[in-house]
């Protein structure tokens, strides 16, 4: 139940990004970075396939989250100040979480 048995009570965000013209076409590559950390509290109940439960309350849990992201952009009117634009890329992660 996450109203009641799962807490976060303290986090970290942050977001980086950038791009970098290829030439005067209107090309880019772009590239981010996000770090999400956050602290909290929660229920245990957890029973083994052979039936035995373990449980438990307030159990602190840190979570760290990592976002690599890496793309290319192209801009359609790269001169004008209306710009639509299309992109593709990818993202990668690592998240971790700690008890």
């Amino acid at each position: 139940n996450p109203d009641s048995e799962f807490r976060m009570d303290q986090g970290i965000y942050a977001f980086v990004a950038g791009e970098k013209d290829l030439n005067e076409s209107g090309t880019s590559v772009v590239l981010s970075f996000n770090y999400m950390s956050t602290e909290g509290q929660s229920f245990y109940d957890y029973t083994t396939l052979g039936g035995v439960q373990y449980t438990g309350t307030d159990i602190g849990f840190d979570s760290n989250n990592y976002q690599l992201g890496l793309g290319i952009k192209q801009k359609f009117f790269p001169s004008s100040w209306f710009r639509p634009y299309i992109e593709g890329g990818g993202l990668f992660g690592y998240h971790e979480l700690r008890y």
